[in-house]
Formats: structure tokens, sequence, C-alpha cells
């Protein structure tokens, strides 16, 4: 039940990462899995599936760590996945969050240097 082609961004590189809350996945029974999805060059990957974290009407967090070879996600503090990437990192140019939910604060916090910081 992923959504159609979604177009919110008008760039060159067409390399997004959704994060989807589609609200057919709520109707009736609620969904037990999460479906997280990469749409690159106009088309789908393969779908990744993971327990859905999510309850109706509820708040939530999502936070996204972004590593060498993964995203690491993590929903109200604990671990959901790790999420491959399935383009050089430095090519994402648009995560994208949508769907039945209402989005109050998104963050963003450069990369750490690590050893640039208390260490001689």
């Amino acid at each position: 039940c992923m959504p159609g082609p979604v177009h919110p961004i008008s760039h060159s590189s067409r390399k997004t990462i959704y994060i989807y809350v589609y609200n057919c996945r709520f109707s009736g029974q609620p969904d037990k899995q999460l479906v997280i999805n990469s749409y690159i060059s106009n088309r789908w990957g393969t779908e990744e599936r993971f327990p859905n974290p999510f309850e109706v009407g509820k708040p939530f967090q999502i936070r996204i760590l972004v590593l060498e070879n993964y995203f690491k996600i993590a929903v109200n503090g604990k671990h959901l996945c790790d999420y491959p990437h399935r383009v050089p990192v430095e090519d994402v140019k648009t995560i994208y969050i949508g769907g039945n939910i209402r989005v109050d604060f998104v963050e963003f916090q450069p990369p750490l240097l690590f050893g640039s910081v208390g260490h001689s």
C-alpha cells in the first residue's frame, strides 16, 4: 500500500528517502508492519518491512542517524531498524515526511567531527 509516484520537490537527482505514514495502513485493523522505501530515478525500490511502532492518534518522534553504510532509525527513543544506503548518502537531497500526520518539529544536526573535540 505504498503511495503512487510523489513529486514533492523538483530537483535533478530525484534521490529521495521517503518516510510515509500512509493512512490506509490504519484503516480497519492496523497494519502489523511498517514499510520503508526509497524513490530513486522515478522508481520505487524494494520495500523494507519492520514491526509497526505507531499507534493511531498518538504522538511520535522519529530520529534518523546517518552512519557510513546505513541510516539508524529510532522511534520514540527506541531503535527500530537499520536502513542501508541505496545511493551514496551525499547524493540524498530530500527526506520526505507525509501522510495523515501533523509535523510539529524538524531538527537537523550537522555531522560530528570525530577527533576534533577534546582530543589532542
